[in-house]
C-alpha cells in the first residue's frame, strides 16, 4: 500500500492512492486495478484520473514524457474506498518492462502526487523458429 498526501496551505486536498494489482489476461491487454481516493482524502470522490505509463520508471520530473492513457480520461473515479479497474490494450513488446502511474484531480483543479508506480513484465511472446531440416537417417 502506498500512501500519498498532497497538502496545500496546510489543507489535505487528495490523498492515499493504492495500486493494487497488474494482471496480464493476453498479451496485448493488461488490467489496472486501484482503489479510488476522495475529493478531500479519504471523502467524496475525486474529479478525474490521469494514468500513464512509459518502458522507463516513471518519476515526477519525467511524468509528462510518459504515454499518457487516454481510456482513462472517460474514467469516472467512485466514492472514496471504491475498487477501480481499467482494462487497457497496449503495443507489449516481448520480455519489455511497463511501469505505469496515476494521479488523481479534485474539481478545483489540484492534483495528487505520483501514486506509487507498478511494474508490469511482459511475456516473451516471440516464438522459436521452425526447424527446416527434418529427416531421417
Amino acid at each position: 500500500m502506498n500512501k500519498i498526501l498532497l497538502i496545500i496551505l496546510g489543507l489535505i486536498v487528495l490523498g492515499f492512492i493504492i495500486y493494487s494489482a497488474v494482471t496480464a489476461p493476453s498479451e496485448q491487454v493488461v488490467t489496472l486495478t486501484w482503489t479510488a481516493t476522495g475529493d478531500d482524502m479519504n471523502s467524496g470522490t475525486a474529479d478525474k484520473y490521469e494514468l500513464r505509463y512509459s518502458d522507463f520508471p516513471i518519476t515526477e520530473m519525467n511524468w509528462t514524457t510518459c504515454t499518457k492513457i487516454m481510456k482513462a480520461d472517460s474514467l469516472e473515479p467512485s466514492v472514496a474506498g471504491t475498487q477501480e479497474f481499467l482494462t487497457v490494450s497496449l503495443p507489449l513488446e516481448s520480455e519489455t518492462n511497463y511501469y505505469f502511474a496515476l494521479k488523481v484531480y479534485d474539481e478545483a483543479g489540484n492534483v495528487s502526487a505520483l501514486s506509487n508506480v507498478y511494474l508490469y513484465k511482459s511475456k516473451d511472446i516471440v516464438s522459436p523458429a521452425p526447424v527446416t531440416d527434418l529427416r531421417s537417417q
